[in-house]
């Protein structure tokens, strides 16, 4: 599953966890492990982007799932 998950992201380069998690059918907290897997081993990155909806950073607008963006480190 973890070659699977790189493989996808040489296709698409940044996904959200949603995206992934529904490209796999599994459920966002199953592949968490296995992000933190790949972050650790340096494969890949999280990118955190700041709520740009409102001054309030809460996250609880429409755009803050896409706030998240995962990505392979070059």
């Amino acid at each position: 599953m973890i070659r699977d998950i790189i493989n996808l992201f040489n296709e698409r380069k940044s996904l959200d966890i949603d995206e992934i998690a529904n490209h796999f059918n599994i459920t966002e907290s199953a592949l968490e492990g296995m992000l933190k897997i790949l972050i650790n081993k340096n494969l890949v990155e999280l990118v955190t982007f700041d709520c740009v909806s409102c001054s309030n950073s809460c996250g609880s607008c429409s755009f803050a799932k896409h706030k998240d963006v995962y990505k392979l480190k070059k």
